[in-house]
């Protein structure tokens, strides 16, 4: 198996709802709130409107999440909560 590249558009404001009601679900001291709030921390944050994402399977069945620029030519975040190695 080869390593597999996927991208596509979100939109910050939908994404930026989603976790914000996903972290108030989300268990207090865990990593995963931690996670999570460093996730919408960085949506509140962001000037950009429409985002990548970026999802990386690796040999192995590892799996990486990361959010980009609209132009998907800098990575901006890592979505730590989904990664599997």
């Amino acid at each position: 198996m080869t390593d597999t590249v996927e991208a596509g558009k979100v939109s910050r404001v939908s994404l930026l709802r989603t976790y914000e009601r996903r972290l108030l679900k989300t268990p207090e001291g865990s990593s995963l709130r931690e996670q999570t709030r460093d996730l919408v921390d960085f949506l509140s944050s962001s000037p950009e409107e429409t985002l990548t994402m970026i999802s990386v399977r690796t040999e192995g069945s590892g799996f990486q999440l990361f959010l980009a620029d609209e132009a998907g030519t800098e990575i901006l975040f890592w979505m730590e909560m989904f990664s599997q190695t």
